[in-house]
């Protein structure tokens, strides 16, 4: 199956709205609607994710480690996640569980940084929205470092 956020906020699955996404301009956050219920999501310092789900519960969702390769520790409802690159100059992240790959993280399109997931359909959606805004985030930071190692070695 394929999830990515869609223009205008839609959140698609194999080309069919789910939901809606709002992110914030200048700040890592976003609000996810679905029929399941409404998550919010916010960066807490640079290493971690904090989720609000529909309980209102605040609990950390996501957590970061590796400088490098960074990898992401994603507990997820159903389970627990690693997103990490596919290689070291690949911008395709590579979603495992139990130790093997189920997913891809990429960008929705050329000139997007909307994300999208291929997954199987055995990953709830309440797993999928989470993974959708920890590989934005992901992407997003990758992104923002090298064009600052560029501009740095100029």
């Amino acid at each position: 199956m394929r999830y990515e956020w869609g223009g205008r906020g839609v959140l698609l699955r194999d080309g069919e709205p789910v939901g809606r996404a709002a992110k914030a301009f200048w700040r890592e956050r976003a609000t996810v609607t679905t029929d399941e219920g409404t998550w919010s999501f916010r960066a807490h310092g640079h290493k971690r994710i904090v989720s609000t789900g529909p309980d209102g519960a605040e609990r950390v969702a996501a957590a970061c480690s590796g400088w490098l390769s960074p990898v992401w520790t994603v507990d997820g409802e159903a389970a627990t996640y690693r997103v990490r690159r596919g290689s070291l100059f690949a911008s395709r992240l590579v979603v495992d569980r139990d130790g093997g790959a189920i997913g891809g993280l990429t960008s929705a399109g050329w000139a997007t940084d909307r994300p999208a997931l291929d997954v199987g359909p055995d990953v709830p959606l309440v797993d999928v929205v989470l993974l959708l805004w920890v590989g934005y985030v992901a992407r997003q930071r990758a992104s923002s470092e090298a064009a600052a190692a560029t501009t740095a070695a100029t």
